[in-house]
């Protein structure tokens, strides 16, 4: 996995991520679909 540094923080951050505050806003049912195609796709 390729890291950058968040900012003038210093944190060293993964390049790929998944919010994950919309996915609360539909059902469980959705969002497992969204994740299971998020890892189906790499």
């Amino acid at each position: 996995m390729k890291y950058r540094v968040l900012g003038k923080t210093g944190l060293k951050v993964s390049i790929l991520g998944f919010g994950g505050i919309p996915i609360r806003r539909v059902s469980e049912r959705e969002a497992v679909a969204v994740v299971n195609r998020a890892l189906d796709l790499g």
